[in-house]
């Protein structure tokens, strides 16, 4: 297809290789099972989301927020298990190295900021809807759950690394969560 913009003329899957291309990115990236049964998961969700604010049921609001988290779980799952192509089995048990006598090793320091970032609104989420002792408990055991199966599946790397990250993150998450609440309280007093 082609067609002309501001005097420019643009081509969009004009050729056979183009559409090709297309396509197996299609297959790849979006066309896998574990992704539309994702997102027909949210899409579900969220449209029951939507329904409910707009009905104005607030009972059937408040609970679908509540299951929130684990809608967001499912999220953090595809994006770190199901979206990987299998492989070999890997544990790594120490933490890796940041700084070396060969310089510095950015990517050790981005994944374990990828992963802790990644847990934050898990923990946001689980912070504002549950007990503070059990949005510990659920970040600690989600990300043995993440990463088990990696392990399991021979998806990933299972390492000591993101299981620490996504637990900082998730308790940054439930922190910031908690001072929110307690913030709307003593400004609604």
């Amino acid at each position: 297809m082609k067609f002309n913009l501001f005097g420019r003329q643009f081509s969009f899957l004009s050729d056979i290789n183009q559409q090709q291309k297309a396509m197996q990115m299609l297959e790849k990236y979006v066309l896998k099972p574990e992704f539309v049964i994702l997102f027909v998961i949210l899409f579900a969700y969220f449209t029951a989301l939507l329904i409910a604010k707009i009905k104005k049921a607030d009972k059937l609001c408040n609970k679908l927020k509540s299951i929130s988290p684990w809608v967001y779980l499912l999220v953090v799952l595809w994006i770190t298990v199901l979206n990987r192509s299998s492989g070999e089995r890997e544990i790594r048990l120490a933490f890796d190295n940041w700084f070396t006598s060969t310089g510095f090793h950015e990517t050790n320091v981005l994944g374990f900021l990828f992963n802790l970032v990644m847990y934050i609104p898990f923990g946001y989420l689980l912070g504002k809807y549950t007990k503070a002792s059990i949005a510990i408990a659920s970040v600690i055991l989600s990300s043995f759950i993440v990463e088990a199966l990696q392990y399991i599946l021979a998806r990933g790397v299972t390492a000591i690394d993101d299981f620490t990250a996504n637990i900082v993150g998730g308790i940054i998450g439930i922190l910031f969560a908690v001072v929110l609440q307690k913030f709307k309280k003593r400004k609604s007093e």
